[in-house]
């Protein structure tokens, strides 16, 4: 697929893709499929395109929120790219090829905050965490086409950053000719929340959808920069003028570059690399970072990239803060949230008694 063409060669396959998730779906809803109902309450935040839309940051604002108002959030991710099957608890250190990239950057950020948990049998993992007493609520990290496992609430995403993320699903075709994953009326038909994120500050009129859904608006702007190998934190003034390599390996490269210029930043050189790439000393080294012209990069490649440093000063991460458009979005959302989760538990206690 080229920008936003879709492949017209592929449409047969994508109309039987489209047939089989349409029906995998009913099944679902008429209860032919089974659904595991998790003891704890679970808040799933996935999307309907390929590629990213903010959900690992958005996973790690609401784990952090929830962590706030006195839950014990837990993070069931499918452990992408990873090796292990799981269900596996990440701990600090281990390596990205065992248990992914979006998971160990979980674990990192949310130290002390939140357990993160990989299985690729989401039922398996939520039994994991229930058994061993976890937590109280359970984040599903970028499962909303992985119906087996029951959700109390589900959170959409839909990226509004450029025109071209909009129109992916406004327009786009199903996979293999295109990027949905399934049908937008499909997903908004399941959400009860649907979140326009924008990775920059969100401009022009936002889109309002017909859904039942809540709506709400998020926009992720530049924080700060980190020295990965030192662990130095600067403020992003420091990009002014400077020249440097970008280079990353995530879903929409773009948007990356852009926040960079957007700072100020003269990039000598922008490299994409496949989403989830598994970073090696071999792709460090062709991009030579020098004092004089660093390498930044993103979080989620920062954890795979850490253990080729040796020289603090060459290789930086841009951190990200996230945020509502309101406070009042906020507390919509947040509220919606937990009464799901008090409503789980008022649910839980009556069955036991």
């Amino acid at each position: 697929m080229s920008g936003l063409k879709p492949n017209k060669a592929l449409f047969p396959l994508a109309a039987a893709f489209q047939t089989m998730v349409a029906v995998r779906n009913t099944f679902y809803d008429l209860g032919i499929l089974p659904q595991y109902t998790s003891s704890l309450p679970v808040i799933c935040v996935g999307n309907v395109t390929v590629g990213g839309s903010g959900k690992t940051p958005f996973v790690q604002f609401l784990a952090e929120k929830l962590k706030r108002s006195g839950y014990s959030p837990v993070i069931l991710s499918r452990g992408y790219k990873g090796s292990v099957v799981g269900p596996h608890k990440v701990s600090i250190g281990e390596s990205s090829s065992l248990v992914g990239d979006e998971a160990l950057s979980h674990a990192e950020k949310l130290k002390g905050v939140a357990t993160v948990v990989v299985s690729a049998n989401r039922k398996a993992g939520a039994k994991y965490i229930e058994e061993q007493k976890m937590g109280d609520v359970i984040l599903l990290d970028d499962g909303y086409q992985h119906r087996a496992l029951k959700r109390d609430v589900n959170v959409l995403l839909l990226d509004i950053s450029t025109q071209e993320t909009k129109d992916k699903w406004l327009k786009g075709s199903l996979l293999p000719a295109g990027w949905l994953r399934e049908s937008l009326s499909s997903g908004l038909s399941r959400a009860q929340a649907v979140i326009f994120v924008s990775k920059g500050r969100i401009r022009g009129e936002l889109p309002r959808l017909k859904t039942n859904a809540l709506q709400f608006s998020f926009q992720f702007l530049p924080k700060s920069i980190r020295d990965i190998q030192g662990k130095v934190t600067l403020p992003t003034e420091v990009l002014k003028g400077k020249k440097i390599i970008a280079a990353t390996g995530i879903g929409e490269p773009p948007q990356f570059f852009s926040l960079l210029r957007g700072l100020g930043a003269q990039l000598e050189k922008e490299v994409e690399f496949p989403n989830h790439h598994d970073f090696q000393k071999s792709d460090l080294d062709a991009l030579a970072p020098t004092d004089h012209c660093p390498l930044f990069t993103t979080t989620k490649d920062a954890v795979k990239l850490k253990n080729f440093l040796s020289v603090p000063g060459r290789v930086y991460s841009l951190e990200l803060g996230g945020g509502f458009l309101s406070l009042a979005e906020e507390q919509q959302f947040l509220f919606l949230c937990e009464k799901a989760i008090e409503r789980k538990r008022s649910s839980q206690q009556a069955d036991r008694n």
